[in-house]
């Protein structure tokens, strides 16, 4: 199960979450975004995503321990990133689950008529700076 975030990989959250799959026979594993936290490199927010998913996605799949079947799970941010891996990541990427995201990118969250709305780009920057 892979969980690509932009929101610390290392917190309890995400450590629990993997505790959680592992515990019912799962590898699990959490991926800080291009940028933030403990992967280098510059976050540019929605770049980046589907390059880096697609290439976490082909490493997994050649770990001994990985069976060749990978589900990707996230919400918010979390979950944009695996509509963004899906085109092109190969027959290792057997199920996405993204959780509280928008459906269209122009015309819901995080835009509005092609515009970040001033309360939530506040909300949005707060939460995924660091």
């Amino acid at each position: 199960m892979l969980h690509r975030t932009p929101y610390e990989s290392n917190s309890d959250r995400w450590i629990k979450w993997g505790i959680w799959w592992a515990s019912r026979g799962y590898a699990a594993v959490t991926q800080d975004c291009r940028g933030r936290y403990q992967s280098e490199g510059t976050f540019n927010a929605y770049l980046d995503d589907g390059n880096d998913g697609r290439d976490t996605l082909a490493w997994l799949a050649r770990q001994p321990w990985c069976n060749g079947k990978i589900g990707m799970w996230g919400r918010s941010y979390g979950g944009l990133t695996q509509w963004q891996a899906a085109p092109g990541a190969g027959p290792q990427l057997t199920c996405l689950a993204p959780h509280a995201i928008c459906d269209d990118y122009f015309d819901d969250y995080p835009l509005r008529r092609r515009q970040l709305p001033a309360g939530r780009c506040r909300c949005w920057r707060w939460s995924s700076s660091g």
